[in-house]
């Protein structure tokens, strides 16, 4: 990014720039710093084994804007030692967490599956029960125990723990051998899974279906709450960026810290993915039209100050891969710059005395 060689108050800026922003690529918690809406889930059926739940979400449940952008999804244990067979197996086993656009889990082109990234996806263990009728709590050396499907920095086994996709499977006998087991993670009783989703956003009268698994036979009441997280549409002025053969016109679009910024991929396109911190990855949002504000690009997303190049990868009329491009100028506040200048200003003179 500072490839550029500058010198004189020039550097000094750069230098003051780069101590008073984070780096790019960066994320922070996304599912710990949204509002939460907390979804009704409905029994959908037993699936070989796995229990299946589903909530259906609405822009309007996301507030009165037209607009709401889904970044993740907090699922709970009910923390009534029910859930689970006990010992690592205890409480709920969430076998899968994916976002759907028709209501059907049998379709996985129209799907949003959770990203792996570790902070992003992980879990905040809870309790782990001996696996007996009055359920008295572990005595464990680890603190907390550990629980199946985490490692022992409690951290998400992924090659385990497939969350985005329905593949529980175990041999049912009278000890649930572990070595039969795989597909999930277990929460603990009163445990937390966040599960961070690349962000894409629902408009006026679009609906999307939230599908959890609990592995295992389950009954229809859902042993766990689930919330959706998401980022309302702040902001007072609005920034359209296309991407698209037409490209972006003129100059980088300014966006400002009460800026909400609508990116849409133009053109006859399909499975449009992005890709905002330069990471090559294009896993950081979904969907032809994404809309953000200018903290979730700096503080959620890590965006730095100044030119930034966004990347669009989308599928052509024939299936082929096509990769578009445009740079936008992210402007600071008034208050940040004055930081900036003033920071310049005493490198130079700091320069200039000798010390």
């Amino acid at each position: 990014m500072l490839a550029t060689r500058t010198t004189g108050a020039g550097a000094a800026l750069v230098l003051a720039w780069v101590l008073l922003v984070p780096c790019g690529g960066v994320f922070a918690d996304v599912v710990e710093n949204g509002d939460a809406v907390r979804i009704d889930m409905q029994f959908y059926g037993q699936v070989n084994k796995t229990a299946m739940y589903v909530g259906r979400l609405n822009v309007a449940d996301l507030g009165p804007d037209p607009l709401g952008t889904i970044g993740g999804v907090r699922v709970t244990d009910s923390g009534e030692a029910v859930g689970g067979s006990g010992g690592v197996f205890s409480g709920f086993d969430a076998d899968c967490v994916f976002f759907d656009f028709d209501g059907n889990p049998n379709t996985l082109d129209d799907q949003i599956a959770p990203l792996t990234d570790r902070d992003r996806t992980y879990v905040i263990p809870g309790t782990a029960y001996y696996p007996s009728k009055h359920r008295y709590p572990v005595v464990s050396s680890l603190t907390p125990p550990l629980l199946f499907g985490l490692d022992g920095a409690n951290q998400i086994r992924h090659y385990i723990a497939t969350l985005g996709v329905r593949d529980a499977s175990y041999v049912a006998n009278e000890n649930f051998a572990i070595r039969t087991s795989n597909g999930w993670v277990t929460l603990g009783d009163g445990g937390v899974l966040f599960a961070g989703f690349p962000f894409f956003s629902l408009e006026a009268g679009e609906d999307v279906w939230l599908f959890v698994g609990d592995a295992g036979v389950n009954d229809e009441d859902m042993d766990a709450d689930v919330e959706v997280v998401f980022f309302p549409p702040q902001g007072s002025g609005d920034v359209i960026v296309p991407l698209g053969w037409e490209g972006t016109p003129g100059p980088p679009p300014r966006i400002r810290p009460e800026d909400r910024v609508y990116f849409e991929g133009s053109g006859d396109f399909s499975d449009y993915l992005w890709d905002f911190d330069c990471d090559g990855k294009f896993d950081d949002a979904v969907g032809d039209m994404v809309a953000l504000t200018f903290d979730l690009l700096t503080n959620e997303l890590g965006l730095p100050l100044g030119e930034h190049t966004i990347r669009l990868l989308a599928d052509g009329t024939s299936g082929e891969p096509i990769q578009f491009e445009a740079t936008i100028l992210l402007v600071p506040e008034p208050t940040t710059l004055c930081l900036l200048v003033v920071g310049a200003v005493v490198f130079v003179r700091r320069r200039a005395s000798g010390s």
